[in-house]
């Protein structure tokens, strides 16, 4: 309890003696109650303090007698009035209120006496003495004189030559602090070569009220060489004015007066400058900052040297993503991306704090899976300043690596630009694109580096079958039927479409013809289409209102010695204004397909062949023939991995359609299902769909491995583990 109450005693007393230095100070004897308030000043001339107030405690406290009541103020030693007072200029030391009769009795250098008559009735009546008129009442303080400045104040009442009583007070009126201005500056900004760049900020703070003195100079002086100064970003000051920003004719300094001093509270002022930096310039950019004297007064400017900028770039972030829920159908000709039409998907490459962006410098944009329209603005570009208005920044855009990439310099790109805006994209999908995210990687010297999504790609429709098998070789056998499923309403186009078929394959109509159908929705179609060897042709008369599905049935083929064995699989194409290919296709190695579909399994991959594989084991059996490989299967979390040719033979896949990209390090297998699968990754894709693997594919003795688990059921195969044999059985359905 001792300590608690100590510890609140000790509180009360800091308390009071903070409101002593800040909120004035009042006292009070029999018949008079003081007052005073105080301002912070420093030593020297001129200086403007509080005031000091007598008042009646209780009225008629000081009698009714007419010209009865004396007040007098005495400054202390090394403090005078600025100007000595006389009954000229009373009015600028002394007011009184509720009295009468106020008359000047006698005056010094440090004294003012005056004689008033109070009031008669039930007012109280006041005096106070000021300090605060500019060249009279105001201080004059001596050097070595510090802390308070408490001024004596005596009240008298004297009647008929005879005092009655004298009560006293002494009471703070100034309080004074050293002169000191300090100089720091902000963080340095980075920098080019080039006019008008932003430096940092310089921060000039007095310690007390009128440390700096009116028609002080305050200097800046550039040390760097190869830098001047522009006009400023800003100059403020609180508390205290100051007077233009002046740079001199060479361009290296400047200057601004104080032209009114701070009085109670400290000033500040603040520049932040602009320069102009010559090519060459290296490292960092400092200024100088100092006080010019006033007078015979030293000036209380430390003088500071601070490092404001430095020659760099930037670093730049890729931001502000937006519109990005935008579809593109693969295969069809180019077009803007974005949520709807009116929102286009955009980015924005930008500096980090607060600097301005590189103006010698290039920007390379890389599309995924895409191009940019052949056209000489397969985007556009913007600029702005800060959080300014957005500007267009016009720059020659060139398309490269077969208008997958392209490229612009930022050598029109304003001084002053800090971030740049990517917008109004412009892209052809290819026809074989994997269904996903359309990204932008971005590159180039402006420091930038990282892949923004800007929407999503996707097919305008699909294509399935169940397959048949066909014998080898063989005429007029009846494959698969092909059912085109679109995407949604209106994506597939009015135009010719084509059913293409691989070389030593041809459609056979002479027994059968095919039928085209619309079987769901309302599309329109021909269903009678035309045959020419290898390529079946329809044409669509409209676009949908609902998602529509096409079936071509009664297909038969001819599979000559040239056919190569395992899956048939068809492409189908479209042609017309709608997408990339304007002219007929049928070579069989166009990457044209917007869809295929497996409608038959010729010779070693027919339905029903189980491949048996033992993990560890270089060779495989099929109906019990036994046939070497050149990896054996291992056990990987669990799962077993096949290598990627035997794997895919054993699902039903033939050599033919299997694909691999050394790039993107992908394998794609085309059956009845297009599956694609990543080195490294725990998804694969299936008709472009994301599906998890509980285990990735990888490369193991230079041979790519493929889980036969999931790719299995990818492609509808079957699949038996015998965990005493350690072997695996896979059977094409």
């Amino acid at each position: 309890m001792f300590k608690k109450t100590k510890k609140t005693l000790s509180l009360l007393i800091v308390m009071s003696i903070v409101m002593s230095l800040f909120a004035g100070v009042a006292t009070a004897t029999t018949n008079t109650t003081f007052g005073s308030g105080f301002a912070n000043v420093t030593v020297g001339n001129n200086r403007t303090a509080g005031q000091i107030t007598a008042t009646e405690r209780e009225d008629a406290s000081w009698g009714v007698d007419a010209n009865s009541i004396f007040l007098e103020v005495r400054l202390p030693e090394g403090v005078t009035f600025n100007t000595r007072p006389d009954r000229l200029n009373l009015a600028n030391y002394f007011t009184a209120a509720l009295a009468t009769d106020v008359t000047f009795e006698a005056a010094s250098d440090n004294m003012l006496r005056v004689r008033l008559t109070p009031n008669t009735g039930a007012f109280r009546s006041s005096g106070t003495f000021s300090f605060a008129a500019d060249g009279l009442s105001r201080l004059n303080i001596a050097a070595g004189v510090t802390g308070n400045i408490a001024a004596t104040v005596d009240v008298h009442r004297i009647v008929g030559g005879t005092v009655h009583w004298v009560e006293s007070a002494t009471l703070p009126i100034a309080r004074v602090a050293p002169r000191a201005v300090t100089v720091t500056g902000e963080a340095a900004t980075l920098v080019q070569m080039g006019n008008n760049r932003l430096a940092a900020r310089i921060n000039i703070q007095e310690g007390a009220a009128g440390s700096l003195m009116a028609t002080e100079v305050l200097r800046f002086e550039i040390v760097t060489e190869g830098v001047t100064f522009a006009a400023p970003e800003a100059l403020r000051e609180t508390g205290i004015d100051v007077g233009v920003f002046t740079i001199a004719a060479d361009g290296r300094s400047a200057s601004s007066a104080v032209t009114t001093s701070s009085s109670v509270f400290a000033g500040r002022v603040e520049l932040t400058p602009r320069l102009n930096v010559n090519p060459g310039v290296t490292g960092d950019i400092r200024i100088r900052v100092r006080g010019s004297a006033v007078g015979a007064t030293d000036t209380a400017v430390t003088t500071t040297t601070l490092t404001v900028a430095t020659i760099g770039t930037a670093a730049v972030e890729i931001t502000g993503a937006t519109n990005t829920g935008g579809t593109v159908h693969a295969g069809r000709v180019a077009g803007e991306v974005g949520a709807t039409t009116a929102d286009d998907a955009r980015f924005n490459l930008r500096a980090t704090g607060g600097n301005v962006l590189p103006n010698d410098r290039i920007v390379v944009l890389e599309l995924r899976n895409a191009k940019f329209e052949a056209s000489a603005a397969p985007f556009g570009i913007e600029w702005r300043a800060g959080t300014g208005a957005w500007s267009t920044l016009s720059r020659t855009i060139t398309r490269f690596d077969e208008d997958r990439k392209a490229w612009f310099g930022t050598d029109t790109l304003p001084e002053t630009a800090t971030e740049i805006r990517i917008r109004d994209i412009r892209v052809a999908v290819d026809a074989d694109a994997v269904a996903g995210d359309l990204s932008v990687a971005v590159s180039g010297t402006i420091g930038a580096t990282g892949t923004v999504v800007i929407g999503r790609i996707a097919r305008a429709f699909t294509a399935t079958s169940v397959a048949t098998n066909l014998t080898y070789p063989g005429l007029n056998q009846s494959a698969g039927n092909i059912v085109i499923t679109e995407a949604a309403r209106g994506t597939i186009k009015a135009g010719t479409y084509t059913v293409n078929l691989p070389e030593g394959v041809a459609f056979n109509d002479s027994t059968v013809k095919p039928r085209v159908r619309v079987t769901a929705g309302d599309l329109r179609v021909t269903e009678t289409p035309t045959i020419s060897g290898r390529v079946l042709t329809f044409t669509v008369t409209g676009t949908s209102s609902e998602a529509s599905t096409i079936t071509i049935d009664r297909l038969n083929v001819d599979v000559a010695r040239a056919a190569m064995e395992g899956n048939l699989a068809v492409g189908i194409r479209a042609l017309g204004a709608e997408w990339q290919l304007t002219i007929p296709v049928v070579t069989p190695t166009s990457t044209a397909n917007l869809a295929t579909a497996v409608i038959g399994r010729i010779g070693d991959a027919v339905v029903g062949r189980a491949s048996v594989f033992t993990i560890g084991a270089l060779s495989f059996t099929r109906d019990g023939v036994s046939t070497p490989i050149d990896a054996p299967p291992v056990i990987v979390a669990g799962r077993t991995l096949l290598p990627l040719r035997f794997a895919a033979l054993a699902v039903g896949v033939s050599a033919d359609n299997i694909l691999w990209d050394p790039v993107r390090r992908t394998v794609t297998l085309i059956g009845d299902r297009v599956v694609q699968l990543q080195i490294g990754s725990t998804s694969m894709l299936i008709n472009g769909i994301a599906v998890p693997l509980e285990v990735a594919p990888t490369i193991s003795g230079g041979r790519t491995m493929l889980p036969i688990r999931a790719l299995a059921t990818a492609l509808r195969a079957d699949i038996v583990w015998d965990g005493t044999a350690r072997t695996v059985t896979v059977t094409p359905r």
